[in-house]
């Protein structure tokens, strides 16, 4: 049974009369749950900010980690401060790891200041270097002594009165750690929160506790870094959690009069700015579902939103009308293609050549060289007209060019030699039937010289979601206006059925890889060619493609 539907003039209609009512009664309730989503939402946003800071102190311990662990695992002039000899080598790997520590400080945030002790010649190295603030501090508070258990995991300390996080570890003789300076975090917050701040104070293992000096208006908020026992606290007054809200309340009521004795002219401009407009775009829509493929919204609207949802649908109607044009023109050019294409790979020449080749095979018995080319022509045939998908696993175009060569080899004794280096990815790559073939047919029909021996390269890289593949021989090579013409990608210039096979190979991979395919050609007479084959090629997509089809 059909579900009987409402027009959108009744729903407004009984909205309206729906929210009369109630509107009353929220207006005695509201100021009473007003103060308490007015504090609830203030501390969630407080707390929020407090968690960005927190954060970025996290994200500064991390780096620092790090770059420590990175210093004593892998850094060699780490490795020479260890050793703790005071000579050229020492005082050079002290120069470098400081560039190596200031650069980490450029790209990344990480700790202010990093320090160096190596115990075997008392030196001290600070990064940057500062006053003996640092210093004093460090020994005075026995941060090189034998016993470093209470300053190994980063812990809050004041020097000068601001407040840092320290850490220190040691290597042999080599002690080092950093501090990371806390004062500037709280000033940037103090400038960025909205409300007037008593305090931020830092505290270490627990929350800030509320002290009786502190008054019942006092509200605390806190937040532990998630990489340290460092606790974020900020101090405010109570009373801006309720300022400004008694005033609303008595404005708010206001508005709920006004509303309620204005529903009839609400109800007259919501038709004019909302019904009518939508009605006029259910009309277009069912127009253009009919077929009306012309019909387009000429009345103005008197509403900017409404006006662009008028030319968008304009538009729309006009993209859809020019997409089925273009979509039938690209059938029409795919299916032109693939007659080309079948022409091509049906050559007369290349048939007529390698029947004769082997009918000589037959009659000098030579008949397991006769036996392969037959395999290949099956194979051959077997490729053309077997497999109805447009690209295909590049295996099986390499195994028929891998027979190819071996059967000319019988044909052409002594002529060329091949070498290939193939990426793995190159397996899971699909291209179109025959792309590749078609070079080496070329290769072996234009570009081998009598008396020499020609040498093919081939080679096939998968490298950042990008397929190359290139084809190389130091045969006869092609004169330079060819070059340029091929190059130039302006094969109207050749006349027609020559250069046949390139100008296809060309149309395929744009057509198959969304007009971002390329064949590029180097070449020098008497000195050998190379094609250079590009597409982009998404492995993992098209791996995830394959499971999902699988299913």
């Amino acid at each position: 049974m059909k579900k009987k539907t409402i027009s959108l003039t009744s729903k407004i209609l009984m909205l309206l009369i729906i929210l009369v009512v109630p509107l009353n009664i929220v207006s005695l309730i509201v100021s009473t749950i007003m103060i308490r989503d007015a504090r609830t939402s203030i501390i969630n946003s407080i707390r929020s900010t407090l968690h960005t800071y927190t954060d970025s102190i996290d994200q500064i311990l991390y780096n620092t980690n790090s770059l420590l662990y990175e210093l004593n695992e892998r850094n060699a002039d780490f490795l020479t401060m260890i050793d703790g000899e005071d000579n050229l080598s020492y005082q050079l790997a002290k120069s470098s790891l400081i560039k190596t520590i200031r650069n980490n400080q450029i790209l990344s945030p990480t700790a202010d200041y990093y320090y160096f002790y190596q115990k075997e010649i008392s030196d001290l190295l600070i990064v940057p270097h500062s006053s003996s603030l640092f210093d004093d501090f460090l020994f005075s508070n026995n941060y090189f002594s034998e016993n470093l258990l209470a300053h190994s995991t980063w812990h809050l300390v004041e020097i000068d009165r601001k407040p840092y996080l320290t850490k220190i570890t040691s290597s042999g003789s080599l002690y080092y750690g950093a501090f990371i300076q806390l004062d500037h975090i709280v000033s940037d917050m103090s400038d960025y929160l909205n409300y007037p701040v008593r305090e931020i104070i830092y505290t270490e293992d627990c929350p800030f506790i509320v002290t009786p000096e502190h008054d019942s208006r006092t509200v605390v908020t806190s937040v532990k870094c998630n990489r340290t026992d460092l606790y974020l606290n900020l101090i405010l007054d109570a009373s801006i959690l309720v300022s400004s809200i008694s005033g609303w309340r008595w404005i708010l009521i206001a508005v709920i009069a006004l509303y309620i004795a204005l529903v009839p002219l609400l109800y007259r401009y919501i038709r004019n700015w909302v019904i009518t407009p939508l009605a006029q775009l259910n009309t277009a829509h069912l127009q253009l579902q009919q077929g009306e493929e012309n019909y387009r919204i000429m009345q103005p609207s008197n509403s900017t939103e409404f006006s662009q949802a008028y030319a968008s649908f304009n538009s729309m109607a006009e993209s859809l009308q020019n997409l089925r044009l273009e979509k039938i023109n690209n059938e029409l050019a795919r299916k032109q293609m693939l007659l080309d294409n079948l022409q091509l790979q049906i050559r007369p020449h290349f048939l007529l050549n390698t029947f004769n080749l082997l009918y000589s095979m037959i009659q000098t018995r030579k008949t397991q060289p006769a036996q392969e080319m037959i395999l290949y022509l099956s194979q051959y045939f077997r490729y053309l007209f077997q497999y109805n998908r447009e690209l295909e696993l590049f295996p099986k175009e390499w195994e028929l060019i891998q027979q190819y060569l071996k059967i000319s080899s019988f044909q052409h004794p002594d002529s060329f030699t091949f070498q290939y280096d193939l990426d793995p990815e190159i397996n899971l790559v699909r291209i179109p039937p025959l792309l590749l073939h078609n070079f080496f047919e070329n290769i072996l029909s234009h570009a081998l010289i009598h008396g020499r021996i020609v040498h093919i390269m081939f080679s096939g890289f998968y490298d950042n979601s990008l397929v190359t593949f290139q084809i190389a021989d130091d045969g006869r090579g092609i004169p330079p206006e060819d070059v340029e013409l091929i190059n130039s990608g302006n094969y109207e210039e050749y006349q027609r059925g020559i250069h046949v096979g390139l100008r296809n190979s060309v149309t395929r991979i744009k057509y198959f890889y969304n007009q971002q395919g390329t064949i590029h050609v180097d070449s020098t007479l008497d000195e050998g060619t190379v094609f250079t084959i590009t597409f982009p090629y998404d492995l993992e997509e098209d791996i995830e493609n394959e499971a999902f089809d699988g299913e």
